[in-house]
């Protein structure tokens, strides 16, 4: 379109005062973008690594389904913090006692330095216990997610663990001091790779007959298992390699994406504030 417009005859139309803001006087006919909005766009896009995928929210699940909340046996305590810690911990040992499978998980945000850039790095880790076996396991997830999709994305490795377990134990407890982490899983209404997986696997552990229990323990209370999933996830957030990072580990959250649509915002807002005041 040509300005000022056309009408469908082929005059021009009147127009009151300047075609466009961004193209009002010849000072700022070389603005890039034509508004504000468009200008934070184009800012929120570069920061989008190529290829990756945006995670979104679905309609909730068709009611005949069982629950994710059903199917992984989700809890959080509403006691005093010192007292589920003391029930944990006699927990803890009678479940090593009669060797359950033990899973402690951890999410991790460390900022880091890329291409001179501050950055946070997300890192997701797990440690387990099985009789007289231990293990851990650190994961990098990259720099575009919130610690929350870290701590669940550390949940669905326990429970691909638990799906290829060979064992003819039948339940599995998996232990997170990540309160929001249960309560997105509670609302059953995510649409993520992860998410997909982690329902997957646990109706697959529901065929074999087993059953998964995840309790939130608190976090920073010095609890054993919790401490080394923890040291797990950190050195999976110092491990930033980006070439570790699989297909299911690059999607961008939307909470990432609203915390830096507010503080590009905000910067705006602040440079023109600082220009309009010259």
């Amino acid at each position: 379109m040509s300005y000022p417009p056309e009408s469908s005859i082929g005059h021009e139309v009147p127009i009151q005062g300047n075609y466009l803001d961004w193209n009002q006087n010849a000072q700022r006919k070389s603005q890039r973008h034509p508004t504000q909005l468009i200008r934070i766009l184009n800012s929120i896009s570069t920061l989008i690594p190529t290829g990756t995928k945006l995670d979104s929210q679905s309609a909730a699940n068709p009611p005949w389904q069982d629950t994710f909340a059903e199917l992984a046996g989700l809890s959080i305590s509403g006691e005093d913090r010192d007292l589920v810690v003391k029930k944990h911990l006699t927990h803890i040992r009678q479940l090593i006692d009669q060797n359950h499978p033990i899973f402690c998980t951890d999410g991790s945000k460390l900022e880091s330095n890329v291409n001179s850039q501050a950055k946070a790095s997300l890192g997701a880790g797990i440690y387990w216990i099985f009789g007289k076996v231990t293990s851990s396991e650190s994961h990098f997830l990259g720099h575009t997610q919130e610690i929350m999709d870290a701590e669940i994305y550390a949940i669905s490795q326990a429970l691909e663990r638990i799906t290829d377990a060979k064992t003819r134990k039948k339940h599995f407890w998996v232990f997170t001091d990540s309160q929001s982490a249960i309560q997105n899983l509670q609302k059953d209404q995510m649409e993520t790779e992860v998410y997909r997986d982690m329902r997957q696997n646990l109706e697959e552990i529901k065929v074999q007959g087993r059953k998964v229990h995840i309790h939130w323990i608190p976090s920073h209370t010095f609890i054993p298992g919790n401490e080394l999933a923890d040291m797990a996830a950190k050195k999976g957030a110092r491990n930033a390699d980006p070439a570790i990072i699989n297909s299911a580990r690059t999607s961008i959250s939307r909470s990432f994406i609203k915390r830096d649509i507010a503080k590009i915002a905000r910067e705006e807002w602040t440079q023109y504030c600082k220009t309009t005041n010259q």
